[in-house]
Parts: structure tokens; sequence; C-alpha cells
């Protein structure tokens, strides 16, 4: 099953660490608008067609027994991967217990959460595979593409136990499933059914108060520039940001609103503005990407990021988190904002440099997929099921026990907050990542109100669909030249990352960073994405 290949790209997989935002690969996707059937971008149920309805029936009248399930056969035990910045974890095993209480009645099976440091995702996850780690559900996107997954052979194709045991999960996902399909097999499940995005930031809005500034009508590379002198006039102690990785490209790409097609390091090629173009280019090449350089040197130069990280290694989310920072790069939604708000101890804030899009990197960025190491992927799949049939196993899983982790608030059946002397820094268990269930069906934690609903259904219904939107790159025509430009990639990028590339030697420098992306081939990895694209094109 590839576990040698997994083991070798270990590595690897750990340079496209955070590419959430990034496209993805060639072959069969056809994603055309997004999801729900009654919110977003037309959405229909047409994805399960005239598919054998066995996943809803009853085995008895009145039982509440689903036919397809073998209740009288040894509980099989189903491992989740979550992804979490190594907060607070002592709700999970009470967490385990309650749903189990829901599994094994519903489903005959139980449960084990198995939360892991957003940083060792990409790396963890390669010598799970490559060991035959039991691991039955992974989470797939965000650090590492969903097209590697599947190149790799780390995810199975679930087409057939999707449609025998998934029912629920293809009405709702709609044409978001096409996003997940290749060469006719469907690998992943989305796990937000309202996955329109903007590129744009996270903010310490308590921090932002501080300065004393207008709230900026256009957010750019230029205001966060502006912002940043005045933090450091304010108070010398603030940062900027911090980076996200010594080799990734995607900050860039958020900030500039580019597409990399899942890459961090942009080696599969970048469409500049995925809003309307098709054409794929080198983005080290770009005056785009001279632009983002010479604003690193500039923020090094005035001390807008810390000093040691690249040495250090602290990851750039903690460092927001805990209040180091002013801001972070992210994918701008309105569930986004309500789920990282739940972890930080000030008031977070987001502000959008792009339209809302559509897009398959969105649809991928977070994402279901059964491992190829799990020895029932039937059970797997009735649990996945009813994550998005159970509002109360997903509650469970999004925020803990109720009355220990959070509390409903008054006269709301919906909006929830925490309990007296509990907040992000101390409850039992906070999300940051995941995201489980039906977000129309499940609670939202405060300052989400009632009319968080309809501003979700509204952000998703005035996206932006990308002209590329259910395109998925196969790159194992061009493996070789994928990991002799990933190599130069880090060899050249972490300076200009840093900043620590002068601006009178950068020009000769990036002279240099391309003609070596060249010899590595490069532009062969471009030339086989941009034929593959145009051969989905041309089939739509």
């Amino acid at each position: 099953m590839k576990r040698a290949a997994a083991l070798g790209l270990a590595s690897a997989m750990m340079v496209s660490l955070l590419a959430g935002c990034g496209g993805t690969s060639g072959k069969d996707s056809t994603v055309a608008e997004s999801g729900k059937e009654s919110s977003q971008v037309q959405a229909s149920k047409e994805t399960s067609g005239d598919s054998s309805e066995s996943g809803n029936l009853e085995s008895g009248a009145g039982d509440g027994k689903k036919a397809y399930i073998d209740y009288d056969e040894d509980p099989y035990e189903v491992v989740i991967e979550l992804l979490n910045l190594g907060m607070n974890q002592d709700s999970v095993p009470e967490m385990e217990a309650a749903i189990n209480e829901i599994t094994l009645p519903e489903i005959n099976c139980t449960v084990k959460l198995q939360v892991i440091h957003i940083a060792d995702h990409a790396t963890k996850t390669a010598l799970w595979a490559a060991g035959g780690e039991k691991i039955d559900i992974y989470y797939v996107g965000t650090t590492v593409p969903f097209s590697q997954f599947v190149s790799d052979g780390m995810i199975i194709p679930i087409t057939d136990v999707l449609e025998e045991r998934g029912q629920t999960i293809l009405e709702k996902s709609g044409d978001l499933m096409k996003a997940f399909t290749v060469d006719g097999e469907i690998y992943a499940i989305p796990q937000n059914l309202y996955c329109a995005t903007a590129s744009g930031i996270d903010y310490n809005g308590d921090m932002f108060d501080e300065l004393g500034m207008e709230l900026p009508q256009e957010w750019n590379m230029q205001t966060l520039t502006d912002i940043g002198y005045k933090l450091k006039e304010v108070n010398p102690d603030y940062y900027l940001m911090a980076k996200n990785g010594a080799t990734d490209a995607t900050e860039m790409s958020i900030f500039y609103g580019m597409d990399n097609f899942g890459s961090g390091t942009g080696v599969y090629g970048t469409l500049m503005n995925p809003e309307t173009d098709t054409q794929i280019q080198n983005m080290y090449t770009t005056e785009e990407f001279k632009e983002y350089c010479l604003y690193n040197i500039e923020w090094k130069e005035n001390g807008f990021m810390p000093a040691d990280q690249a040495v250090s290694g602290e990851n750039a989310q903690d460092l927001y988190r805990n209040g180091q920072t002013f801001c972070q790069w992210v994918g701008v939604t309105p569930l986004e904002a309500i789920t990282k708000q739940g972890s930080m101890s000030f008031h977070n804030q987001q502000a959008a440099f792009t339209n809302p899009r559509l897009t398959s990197s969105g649809v991928q960025e977070k994402a279901w997929g059964i491992s190829m190491n799990c020895e029932r992927p039937d059970k797997a799949m009735d649990f996945l099921n009813l994550l998005y049939e159970n509002a109360d196993l997903a509650n469970i899983l999004n925020y803990g026990i109720e009355g220990k982790d959070y509390v409903y608030t008054e006269g709301s059946d919906r909006i929830i907050s925490y309990p007296e002397g509990v907040d992000g820094t101390n409850v039992g268990w906070a999300r940051v990542f995941c995201i489980f269930g039906d977000s129309m069906d499940t609670a939202q934690m405060l300052p989400a109100t009632e009319e968080f609903y309809s501003d979700l259904e509204a952000f998703n219904d005035q996206a932006v669909v990308c002209p590329t939107l259910g395109y998925t790159f196969d790159a194992s025509n061009v493996a070789t030249q994928i990991t002799a430009v990933t190599n130069v990639v880090q060899e050249y990028v972490p300076s200009l990352v840093y900043g620590e590339v002068p601006e009178d030697e950068l020009d000769a420098y990036l002279a240099d960073l391309n003609e070596r992306l060249d010899e590595a081939g490069i532009n062969e990895i471009i030339e086989e994405n941009q034929a593959q694209l145009d051969a989905w094109a041309a089939s739509k």
C-alpha cells in the first residue's frame, strides 16, 4: 500500500505545512458550486443520484437500528486523527465516553481521539502510514494537500462504502463531493459544508484598539506595514506577525490572493488571480514575489517579526494565540472566526484581502479521509455519516462536555458560552482546525449570535466561483522534478521569507534562485499542470 513511499515522503511533506488555501489537481474532479441544498452556492442532491437507499433503511419497525449494521458483532474502535495547537485536553477521556454512549447503540462502534499538534501533522501522518499505525480516519488538507494523500496512497477510495453507508453525507455535501473525485473514485469528504473562503488575516482586536488607528478600508501588505510601525511606537514588545514555516509560500498566496494548487512551496505553479486566471506561472519570477520579499526585508529591519523564530522554530499560531503577535494569515470565513475565538483570550477579529471565493482548495482544505491502514472502512464510514446526522455527537467533538466545557446561553438552544471560571486558556477541550458535523445544526460559541447562521449562508451565496473549481493536479508524472524543485526552494526561500537577503542583493539572489529552479524542472511541472488543467477545462 505504498508504505515505503509514504515513509520516504515524511520530510518532504513538512514543506507544505499550513498550506491550507492552495488548490489541487487534475484528473476527473469537477466541482460545480458548493454544498448545502438550502444555503450555499446552488448545492444539490444530485451527487447521490439514484444510488442505493440502503444507508437509510431500518432493520425493524420502531427499533431505530440500521439494516446494514451488524449489532451482534464485537464493537469496532474507530481511531480519529484530530489537529490542535497543544491546548489543554483534560476532557478527552470524558469526550470519548460521551461519544461512545451515542455510537455504541447507533452504529456499534467506539471512538478513540488521536490528538496531535498541527506542527507534527505532516511528519506523523506519513510515519503512521508507513508504519501501519492504527489510524482509521485522517485529517486531510491544511498541512498536506488532498492530492498528495491520494497520490501517496495514504487514503483509500471510498465511493462504494459511501454509497452504501454514507447517504446523509452525500445528501448534505451535494456537488462538493466532486472536489474529492479522482479518476471516477471519491477519496474524502468535506468537513466544512460551507467552504467559500476569502484570503486574509486573524488579528488581535484588543491590540488594535490600543493603537488608536482607524479601521483600514482596504487590507494589504502596505496596510500591515503601517500597522507594524504603529505597533512598535505604542509597545516595542509587540510583533506584527510571525512566520509559519521557513519554506512556506502560502503566506504570500494569502496576502496576494493566489492559488498554489495545494503546494505550500509553490512548486506546482501558481494562478496569480484565481477568480479569472487559468494560466499557471512560476510565482518566484513575478513582480509580486519580489515585492513580498522587499516587505519581508522592511519587516525584519524594523523588528516586526520575532528575530529568532527561524532558529527557535516557534509555531506562528502559538505565538498569535498567546498574544505575542498582532495577526496571522488565514482563510477568512464566518465559521473560522467563531471557531478560533473559543481558544483565544482576546477578541479575535478577521480582515479579508480578497472576495469570498469557492475553489477546489477551499473545499479540500479540511476533509476526512479513510486511512490505508483502516481494517474496517465500513465502520469508519458509519461514524462519519453519523457525524452529519447527530448534532449531539458533533457538539461533543466541537466543544467538549456540556456543563464542564460549555453551557447554553439563556434563551438559546444553539448559542453557547464558557461556564463560570472557564475560558479559552483553561477549557478542557478547544478545537482550532477541525470542523465537525453540519454547522447549521450544531451549536456556535459566543460572540456568535442567532444571526450567525444566516450570515454564513449569505457569505457563501456571494462567493465568486473560480473557473478552476473542481480541478485536481495529478503530480505523479513529475514526481522527480517536484523533489528537485522542493530541495531548491528549501535551500533558497527561508532567507527570503525571513527578510535576511539585503535589498541590494535581492535581484541577484532571485536570479540565482530561478536559474536553479529551471534546472530542477519547475517549468516541466508547470507544463504538466497546465496540460492537465487545459484538458480538464476542455472536457467540461
